[in-house]
């Protein structure tokens, strides 16, 4: 995959997060946040099957059953990560609405990936922590604190 594809589909992913947030918290009004946080993981946890199916198409169960043998047990964290992250949101957007939420996610959501990143975290390879990217974190951060600013 190019670059070009890889940022859009990262930006469209960002757009999906803000809507999911929006979304999500909606419906814990009306049933509450965590049970709003479940049927959004019962959901895409039935489209992403369906989606799994069509690209294990043709795959050999050997090839699949091997896959999920090799991977390290700490990679089958990310469902658990992606339940606080909907929880999180579910609980906050309703309290400082989804800019403030999104705004304080997105800054901590960087701040973290660069520690991930400079660090070589999670099985990634360490890459140099640059000027650009403290500022552009910083830029972040005051962005963040003029959106929460109320």
């Amino acid at each position: 995959m190019g670059k070009p594809l890889a940022v859009l589909l990262a930006g469209l992913a960002g757009i999906a997060a803000a809507i999911q947030a929006a979304v999500n918290a909606t419906l814990g009004t009306h049933i509450r946040a965590i049970p709003a946080a479940f049927t959004s993981f019962a959901t895409g946890t039935a489209a992403l099957l369906l989606l799994t199916l069509w690209a294990w198409r043709g795959m050999p169960l050997a090839q699949i059953s091997q896959g999920y043998a090799s991977a390290p047990l700490w990679s089958y964290a990310g469902g658990l990560l992606g339940m606080v992250m909907v929880i999180g949101m579910t609980y906050a957007v309703p309290a400082v609405g989804v800019s403030a939420a999104i705004s304080a996610f997105v800054t901590m959501q960087l701040t973290g990936s660069l520690v991930m990143d400079t660090f070589g975290l999670a099985g990634r390879t360490a890459l140099p922590l640059t000027w650009h990217q403290v500022v552009g974190v910083g830029l972040i951060l005051l962005g963040a604190r003029f959106v929460l600013w109320r």
